[in-house]
């Protein structure tokens, strides 16, 4: 027993070794006293066998806990903290020399002898990665290192007929903002920036005697197709068809709008009678075309469909035989059922004369199993081709000869005309008149014509 300073932790030795110590009375047993001033205390000590002494040290960039010379009773078990600083991460943790990775905490389990244990650590390095979705771009832009504690910016660009729809940080929205930066990295950001076409408005009207489809002010997204049907009265047919102030040649009883980048307008007029000729216009690239009637003997080859100033701006033509390609010969006639592709610098306006005999035998086509190309063939209306359903097109061969399955599958590729897949007895789609459809027959069929007469 003896005076100590008030409050003083005292640690007991006995022999070298830390003891416990006991207070009279009532205890418990704990490895160290704070004594009191004027007052005694009366100890019981004791040891519990060996110690050993675990060496606990760390490199620059932060702390372990406990640290240092840390006493272990034989066969005890010890946990270490390791805690990097702010801006470090735990590089690695050795146990004896010998690396067990990264990790947070380390526990000695029955010591048994002196160990060591060392942590380093490293200086944060983080990444930003940077994506902008179709329709703009975004500065800089990939997976970016940043060193932990700087800041990074990044601007988010749209592209012509795009603005910016909203940027994320992370799942955080942070609205149509061009640029933004963020401070003090101290972590792995990810950033997604998206944008939306720019809507234009092409007004559609019609005169007395007719409609236009769709009418009115259409919206349509930065580089979209629009078209436009021209649907005369009974007795009427196409007149005119003004687009943008300029009159376009012929009557045509439709009018693409292809890769629209700016307001448009398009009126029709209708007077009455039956047209001389139908029009309709291929688009820039590669085109699929057809005919929906039988045409007029002087008007079936390309270069009398045509007129010379269109068939100028027609680069290749090419055909599918049901089993290879073709490129269609001088003399070669194009009829109803059938469509070719055809490839135009610009755009080329094809002028279809119809035939006023009935043809004998009435249109129709072999369509042999595997992948066919087919031109509808919808019913004159009112001075036009509306478009038509497309099993009601290909009602002749849902069934194939000798009452098997017939088609079982309808893609529209998607140059210059929608992009759609139909499967047999699903949701429908429409054909489009003077375009091209590929048909899957799984077993062959005859793919009825008929007579489509305008008078």
């Amino acid at each position: 027993m003896g005076e100590v300073e008030n409050g003083a932790e005292i640690t007991f030795l006995v022999n070298g070794v830390q003891a416990e110590c006991y207070p009279v009375p009532g205890g418990p047993w704990q490895a160290t006293y704070p004594f009191q001033q004027d007052a005694s205390t009366e100890l019981n000590l004791r040891t519990v066998g060996p110690v050993h002494f675990i060496q606990a040290t760390t490199g620059p960039g932060g702390d372990i806990d406990p640290s240092g010379s840390v006493q272990v009773a034989e066969g005890s078990d010890r946990t270490f903290t390791i805690s990097p600083d702010a801006c470090y991460e735990i590089d690695d943790v050795f146990v004896n020399g010998d690396s067990v990775g990264p990790i947070p905490s380390y526990t000695f389990f029955n010591v048994t002898e002196n160990q060591t244990i060392h942590a380093t650590f490293s200086e944060g390095i983080y990444t930003v990665t940077a994506t902008a979705h179709q329709g703009g771009s975004i500065s800089p832009s990939g997976v970016q290192e940043v060193d932990c504690g700087d800041d990074f910016a990044f601007t988010v660009s749209p592209d012509a007929g795009y603005t910016i729809d909203n940027v994320f940080l992370d799942a955080t929205p942070l609205g149509p903002v061009s640029g933004y930066t963020i401070y003090d990295v101290s972590k792995d950001y990810v950033i997604n920036a998206y944008f939306t076409p720019v809507i234009y408005t092409i007004s559609a009207s019609a005169g007395p005697n007719g409609n236009i489809s769709p009418a009115g002010d259409i919206p349509v997204s930065h580089g979209d197709d629009q078209t436009f049907l021209m649907l005369p009265d009974t007795g009427y047919t196409v007149g005119t068809v003004i687009v943008d102030e300029e009159t376009q040649p012929g009557s045509p009883t439709s009018f693409t709008f292809y890769n629209v980048d700016g307001d448009h307008t398009i009126s029709v007029t209708f007077v009455e009678g039956p047209p001389e000729y139908f029009t309709t216009t291929l688009g820039d690239g590669w085109n699929l075309f057809s005919t929906p009637i039988e045409l007029a003997p002087g008007h079936r080859e390309f270069d009398e469909i045509f007129p010379p100033g269109e068939f100028q701006n027609i680069e290749a033509i090419l055909g599918w035989d049901g089993s290879e390609w073709f490129i269609p010969v001088s003399g070669y006639q194009l009829k109803s059922r059938y469509s070719l592709y055809v490839k135009v610098d610009g755009t080329a306006t094809a002028h279809l004369y119809p035939l006023n005999d009935i043809p004998h035998p009435l249109p129709a086509r072999s369509l042999p199993a595997g992948w066919n190309l087919v031109g509808p063939q919808p019913f004159y209306q009112n001075g036009t081709f509306p478009t038509i359903p497309v099993e009601e097109d290909l009602v002749s061969v849902y069934e194939g000869t000798g009452d098997v399955t017939g088609y079982t599958m309808v893609v529209s590729p998607g140059i210059n005309q929608p992009f759609w897949i139909y499967y047999r007895d699903g949701s429908s789609e429409d054909l489009l008149p003077y375009k091209g459809y590929w048909v899957y027959m799984q077993n062959p069929g005859q793919l009825a014509g008929f007579f489509n007469p305008v008078s």
